[in-house]
């Protein structure tokens, strides 16, 4: 978990890097090779309107800049939008050109661009730093040659450190590491006696001895760690600086400008203490300064990423927090800390499973202080406890998957200033989704959902132009741009693997509960287990009602750990996971006490007296709705058919054949292969249409009987009722007719199937 500042003071700092040639520049980006494009023209810099702009174009601005090759050309402002004037549009490289002043192009007063069309872009960073605490520190390593390799410290000082840290978006050099600190490298070593004056921009600037022209041996790679905005963090009593953000990341603040040019060595105890000049100024809040730093404190072996076992981290380790005196307002602390919700429980006796080392703190005494580390305790390491003590939380969740199938699936909602909010789809992807489906405790991201797939939402739009790397822990710790708007046309939403499944039952709505935590499947234990559990279990499985819990292992015995017992669920749990149990683990049931749970389906035939023919209607969110005929056929209506076990599909039903429904139109324009287990697993459109309930989908399933009779002639001495040839007769009858669905001859009261006629055939 992150700790994200807004600084008060508001800084300005400027994270913009030029090319060699100084013609253009990257503004705003992660690292030296990302960001809004900046052309210096006619004696002024500015930016390039995205009209026509190509991943041909980003390809000659990466060359250029001295990055690798281009990843994305990105539009719309992506980086935020520059100010000045726009002084290039429709530019057009083949991608072979070695500078951008090469390509054809509309200069200023040829076009009319805003800055909400400014372009970007994305280029193969050719440096990185690995195995360090975070994104800002590790092993040095450069790519040459199509591969990675390290540079060793023979000559590695400050300077060519701080291109580095530079190149890298980082901030200034905090330590000088070698001898290879973070780990021995692999492959090549391609530097050596780097000569770095530290006026350059990226490593490739400086004076190099030549690509693998050295001696030197992975026990002499060089490392750095890079300082962000570490004294801000210190001060705030937060870890170390992960991220400096510059113009108004998040958010133009208000009042005077006070400090600017801001020079910290890094070791001081305050920003005030730095080297920096006073400005006072009221109009640079575009430029206001942000940093995220590391949390002190975390969440382990939690149902998500709001609930766990606490650690803090004190003295260089990792360590728990007794539950001696462990209450509400303790956990609320922590729950605050991490940037999650209110506090809905303080877990004790190693809820969440024991943890390992040193357990740090006890008797806490929180009341209203911000963070866990200013309470008031017994002190660092002053207690008796064991890790059986080990303490925890469950706070709820800033972010919810709403009008999903199930849990796990919807349009993504996160909690900002006290409401909810949507998240707009630009650049939504399956590295967004899989934080969102991690932060939600849900599985793999499985299907990113655009174009208010799930509805649209209502207040405002909170996030937009996400930009993840897929291992953070919160959706708020991407890369995103704050929004406020209020068209919901283009709400984001995401299907995860879920977290909970029904194994070995007659349909997808019965079976044996299973549950994932901590990567593995596990069971449920039936003590306890009790219709208000099995109830719990259905709404998370976007079925209907309850109709039956079952124990003992009625659905078969599983396998792996028994994680739940002694579940008390209540009506309001949507989650079987939000409901109080002994624990996570802590069972000493057996498979053979496995849960179970028989739920009503979440489809069902409406308007007749026959329950396999009717209006089709469906459950999504606790309510029923109908499904639009618009491309509804045979395929579709037959899943219907095969989901409720109503034999085979004999008629597709339209135009509100049963009668009008009532509610939602939930589906439309459904489409399914035929095969798939239920309605919902085909592909629709969820989003709002003009669909009135005069269109309403209906569908008539059942069987045909069809009785034929059978003439044989039989041979002088063949009994035609022989084993034998009854059985090769039904094989030929049943090909030739091409009989779909069950086929039998009738065997008479004397047990024989054929008799000699005696009369006319009738």
């Amino acid at each position: 978990m992150l700790c994200s500042v807004w600084l008060i003071l508001f800084l300005i700092l400027d994270n913009t890097i030029s090319s060699a040639s100084e013609s253009i520049r990257l503004v705003n980006g992660n690292n030296s090779c990302s960001g809004r494009l900046e052309v210096f023209y006619n004696n002024q810099w500015g930016t390039v309107c995205d009209d026509g702009w190509d991943l041909s174009d980003a390809a000659v601005v990466c060359r250029e800049m001295g990055c690798g090759d281009a990843l994305e050309a990105k539009s719309g402002a992506f980086y935020r939008p520059g100010w000045g004037n726009v002084l290039m549009s429709d530019i057009a490289c083949v991608g072979t050109e070695s500078t951008l002043s090469s390509c054809t192009s509309k200069k200023e007063g040829d076009f009319n661009c805003e800055h909400s069309k400014d372009a970007g872009v994305i280029c193969r960073s050719l440096v990185r730093l690995v195995n360090g605490s975070h994104s800002c520190s590790g092993r040095v390593e450069v790519f040459n040659d199509d591969q990675w390799g390290t540079v060793c410290e023979n000559g590695w000082d400050y300077s060519d450190a701080a291109v580095i840290c530079k190149e890298m978006g980082c901030g200034d050099v905090l330590e000088l590491r070698i001898g290879g600190f973070f780990g021995q490298g692999s492959g090549s070593v391609w530097l050596s006696d780097v000569q770095c004056s530290n006026t350059e921009t990226t490593l490739r600037h400086c004076n190099l001895q030549g690509w693998g022209q050295n001696s030197c041996g992975h026990e002499k790679d060089a490392a750095v760690a890079c300082q962000h905005a570490a004294v801000v963090c210190r001060e705030m009593g937060c870890g170390d600086a992960v991220a400096a953000k510059s113009a108004a990341y998040f958010g133009h603040g208000g009042g005077i400008i006070l400090l600017d040019d801001v020079n910290c060595i890094g070791n001081e105890l305050t920003l005030t203490a730095c080297e920096s000049s006073r400005i006072e100024s009221y109009d640079l809040h575009y430029k206001d300064a942000g940093v995220i730093c590391q949390s002190l404190v975390k969440l382990v072996n939690g149902t998500n990423t709001c609930s766990g076992r606490v650690e803090v981290f004190f003295d260089g380790r990792w360590g728990t927090v007794c539950d001696d005196g462990w209450d509400q307002s303790d956990a609320s602390v922590v729950c605050r800390d991490l940037g999650c919700g209110n506090a809905i429980e303080a877990k004790s006796g190693a809820y969440f499973g024991q943890g390992s080392g040193l357990v740090w703190l006890s008797d806490l005494q929180c009341a209203s202080y911000s963070t866990l580390r200013n309470c008031n305790s017994k002190g660092w390491g002053q207690n008796s406890c064991g890790h059986e003590k080990d303490a925890g939380v469950a706070c709820q969740l800033n972010i919810r998957l709403v009008y999903g199938i199930t849990s796990c699936s919807g349009r993504v909602e996160v909690f900002r200033d006290n409401q909810w909010g949507t998240v707009f789809d630009d650049g939504w992807d399956l590295s967004d989704a899989a934080v969102a489906c991690r932060q939600m405790g849900c599985g793999d991201a499985i299907e990113t959902k655009g174009g208010a797939y799930f509805g649209q939402g209502a207040g405002q739009i909170f996030m937009g132009s996400i930009n993840c790397f897929g291992n953070e822990t919160m959706l708020s710790d991407c890369e995103s741009h704050r929004w406020g708007m209020h068209d919901h046309s283009k709400d984001a939403g995401v299907i995860c693997d879920p977290s909970l499944r029904l194994i070995n039952g007659h349909n997808s709505c019965s079976g044996r509960v299973e549950v994932l935590y901590n990567g593995i499947w596990g069971t449920v234990c039936d003590n306890g287990w009790d219709l208000a559990d099995a109830a719990a279990v259905c709404r998370e499985m976007g079925c209907g009602d309850v109709i039956e819990a079952k124990s003992a292992a009625h659905f078969g015995q599983g396998s792996g750990p028994v994680w739940i017992s002694d579940l008390q669920c209540s009506d309001t749990d949507s989650r079987l996971r939000d409901c109080k149990s002994s624990g996570w683990g802590r069972g000493s049931c057996g498979h053979e006490k496995d849960a179970g749970v028989i739920c009503k389906e979440n489809v069902r035939l409406v308007s007749s007296a026959n329950p396999c023919y009717g209006r089709v209607e469906v459950l999504r969110a606790g309510q029923w709705g109908t499904v639009c005929d618009d491309g509804w056929d045979a395929s579709d209506a037959a899943v219907v058919c095969k989901q409720l076990g109503c034999g085979t599909l004999l008629e597709v039903k339209s135009a509100a054949y049963f009668g009008k429904g009532s509610g939602t139109v939930w589906m439309n324009n459904v489409n399914c292969f035929g095969n798939e287990p239920t309605l919902m697993n085909c592909s629709y459109n969820a989003t709002p249409n003009r669909c009135g309930h005069e269109k309403d989908a209906g569908v008539i399933c059942g069987s045909v009987k069809v009785m034929l009779r059978v003439e044989v002639k039989a041979n002088l001495g063949v009994d035609p009722n022989a084993a034998g040839i009854i059985s090769k007769l039904s094989e030929e009858i049943g090909k030739n007719l091409q009989i779909n669905g069950a086929f039998s001859l009738k065997t008479q009261t004397d047990g024989k199937i054929f008799h000699k006629r005696t009369g006319a055939a009738p």
